[in-house]
C-alpha cells in the first residue's frame, strides 16, 4: 500500500525524488566534513563521524538504499497532504538530504510550495541539506539541535522521517512521540518507515565481524567498479564502511507496537501501520543480508482534528 495516493501515479515522483538528490556530492560533502564537524558527546565521546563519512558514498555505490525502498509509501502520504495544503512540514533527524528531496518532489508534483524546516544535532547533516536546499533553489529552515529539546510554536501539517526510532531508548520514543503530539496541528499527519529486528534484546551491534568484512568487500568491489570521481580510493572507502560497521549500533526495536503504542498515547490516530509490500523488499538493501524475521515497518498516523 502507497497510501491515499494511487500506485501508477506515485512512478514519477519516485524518480523525481531520486533525480534531486546530489548524492555524489553530499557524499563527498559527508567524507570531507565529517571528521572535524560531526556531533559528538563530550562524556562518552561517541560520535556520529563514522557513520556520516562513509553512508552518502555507500548510498552512492548502490550498497544501501536506505529510504529509497520506501519512496512510494513516504511520497503517497506526503501527496496527499500536500493535496490538502498541509503546508508546514518537519523533517526530524536526518542523516543526509534524501527526506528533503520527497518532501520537495511531493509536493512538487501536487503544485504546492512547503514551508520546511530539517532538524538534527549533527552539523554534517545540516551542511548536506544546505547543499540540497541551495541547489534546488529553496530555502528550508535548518537547525543543529537534540531533537527532543526542539520546539516551535507554530506547530507543524506534517511530520516525515526514517528509520529515525530505533536511535531512542524505549523511554525517550515515549518522549518523542509526545513532541510529534505537541507538534502537530490538528488535522497534521506523521509518515515513517523503521527497521523491526524481532530478535534484538537491548542495544546491539548492527554488524558481526563477519557481516563488517562482507559488507567492506561489497563496498571496495562497487568503489572499484563506480565509473565517477570518488571521494577517497577504494581501499579506504572499504575500511571507512568497516569501521561504521563495528561500531553502529542501534536499540531494541522487536514489535510495531512499540512505535504504533506511544503514538497512540499522545493522542495521535494510526492510519497504516503494516510491513513495507512485496515490491519494497525486492529493493531493500540493508547494510547486513535481510534475515527472514527483519521487516521495514511502514507508518501514517495523524492528530485528529477535534484533538
Amino acid at each position: 500500500m502507497s497510501g491515499p495516493v494511487e500506485p501508477h501515479d506515485l512512478e514519477a515522483s519516485v524518480r523525481d525524488a531520486h533525480a534531486r538528490e546530489p548524492l555524489r556530492e553530499t557524499a563527498a560533502l559527508g567524507w570531507r566534513l565529517a571528521p572535524e564537524l560531526c556531533w559528538r558527546d563530550e562524556e562518552t565521546g561517541r560520535s556520529c563521524a563514522s557513520y556520516h563519512r562513509v553512508w552518502g558514498t555507500m548510498r552512492n555505490l548502490g550498497v544501501t538504499s536506505s529510504l529509497r525502498s520506501d519512496s512510494r509509501f513516504l511520497l503517497g502520504w506526503l501527496r496527499h497532504w500536500a493535496r490538502e495544503g498541509r503546508r508546514r512540514v518537519l523533517i526530524p533527524g536526518a542523516a543526509d538530504a534524501g527526506m528533503l528531496c520527497h518532501v520537495l518532489a511531493a509536493y512538487g508534483a501536487e503544485g504546492v510550495e512547503p514551508d520546511v524546516t530539517v532538524v538534527d544535532r549533527c552539523p554534517t547533516s545540516i551542511a548536506a541539506n544546505r547543499l540540497c536546499a541551495e541547489r534546488e533553489g529553496v530555502k528550508p529552515e535548518l537547525r543543529v539541535g537534540d531533537v527532543l529539546e526542539f520546539t516551535d510554536e507554530s506547530g507543524f501539517d506534517v511530520i516525515a522521517n526514517h528509520n529515525f526510532y530505533t536511535f531512542f531508548e524505549a523511554t525517550d520514543r515515549i518522549r518523542l512521540a509526545e513532541l510529534w503530539g505537541r507538534l502537530l496541528r490538528r488535522g497534521g499527519g506523521l509518515v515513517t518507515a523503521q527497521r523491526v529486528r524481532p530478535q534484538n534484546e537491548g542495544p546491539v551491534s548492527v554488524c558481526s565481524p563477519e557481516e563488517a568484512e562482507a559488507l567492506a568487500g561489497r563496498v571496495l568491489e562497487a568503489a572499484r567498479r563506480y565509473a565517477g570521481e570518488l571521494p577517497a580510493p577504494p581501499e579506504a572507502i572499504a575500511k571507512a564502511a568497516h569501521a561504521y560497521a563495528r561500531q553502529k549500533t542501534r536499540t531494541r526495536f522487536q514489535l510495531p507496537e512499540e512505535m504504533t503504542g506511544p503514538l497512540a498515547a499522545a493522542g495521535l490516530e494510526t492510519l497504516h501501520a503494516a510491513p513495507a509490500d512485496a515490491a519494497a523488499r525486492r529493493i531493500d538493501r540493508p547494510m547486513v543480508p535481510l534475515r527472514p524475521e527483519m521487516y521495514r515497518l511502514w507508518v501514517a498516523a495523524r492528530r485528529p482534528e477535534s484533538a
